[in-house]
């Protein structure tokens, strides 16, 4: 078969389909822009600054956080939580310790909750410090994990629930330590 080439067609230039270019770039665009809000506006995202959660949290430590614990009032004994610190208004990252209503206690290098030792395997070194706190109905007594080098509850006392903005939930950064953060089982110390 021999190939003889006749008239050429004119070269129709491409008509710009907007309905496709909606659906392929900015459909999915939106999509994005909305998780991006949703994400940033229930589960923020912060870093650790300092050393005041060691040996659990160390500095630079990227967290994934949720914060619809805060108005439903879910707040446990043992949960790290992301507060404003009274002490000069920055944002923080602390352990519950006391509940609503409890009597908090420091001395001879223990935490007393209404009279009752509670045992805290994850620390590295007791408070030497001492101290008794009664926690108002609508406070919280929180406490860094590394007691003696923390600006905390035992410096400026229970904080208010509106301080506490977020709940910590998983640890992101670094890749070796990715996952759940975990509350301890106070169950046997305090009622």
């Amino acid at each position: 078969m021999l190939y003889q080439p006749g008239d050429i067609p004119p070269e129709v230039p491409p008509r710009i389909e907007w309905r496709e270019i909606l659906r392929e770039w900015v459909r999915p665009l939106l999509i994005v822009v909305i998780v991006s809000f949703v994400m940033n506006l229930f589960f923020p995202r912060y870093y650790v600054k300092g050393q005041s959660m060691e040996p659990q949290l160390h500095e630079y430590d990227w967290l994934f956080t949720v914060n619809v614990d805060v108005p439903t009032n879910d707040i446990q004994r043992g949960d790290i939580i992301v507060l404003v610190s009274p002490y000069d208004g920055e944002l923080a990252v602390k352990r519950v310790i006391g509940l609503p209503g409890e009597q908090v206690n420091v001395h001879e290098g223990k935490v007393y909750i209404d009279g009752v030792p509670l045992e805290e395997d994850y620390l590295d070194e007791a408070p030497n410090y001492y101290g008794s706190w009664e926690v108002g109905p609508d406070q919280y007594f929180v406490l860094g994990d590394n007691r003696n080098h923390s600006l905390d509850s035992g410096d400026y006392g229970p904080i208010d629930a509106s301080r506490i903005r977020d709940t910590v939930r998983f640890r992101l950064w670094p890749p070796a330590d990715f996952g759940r953060i975990l509350a301890p089982d106070y169950l046997e110390a305090a009622p």
